[in-house]
């Protein structure tokens, strides 16, 4: 089981569809995610209250740099953001190699 917090990953690109979690060292994880009606082109996140956005779908595992090289693996992605922070829990399964 590989826990990974906030202070595991230097940064969070997100796009489109896809997701790069990048480690303090420069290695990478990407993800492929699917909020069907949620998150369109550059983030566009459905409104749930008055300044509240939430997202839930499935991810798969795309590609791995460093200690990611060879990563497979899928779970499901939430996410919630208001004015001021944003939250994205990834729960699901992560093969490597070897």
């Amino acid at each position: 089981m590989l826990v990974v917090t906030n202070h595991d990953m230097a940064v969070v690109y997100i796009r489109a569809g896809l997701m790069t979690l990048v480690t303090p060292g420069g290695d990478t994880l990407g993800l492929a995610y699917k909020l069907p009606g949620v998150f369109t082109g550059d983030l566009t996140l459905t409104i749930v209250g008055p300044s509240e956005h939430s997202a839930n779908g499935p991810f798969t595992i795309t590609s791995g740099t460093g200690i990611f090289a060879g990563a497979s693996g899928h779970g499901h992605v939430g996410g919630l953001a208001d004015s001021t922070s944003a939250g994205i829990d990834l729960n699901g399964s992560l093969q490597l190699p070897g």
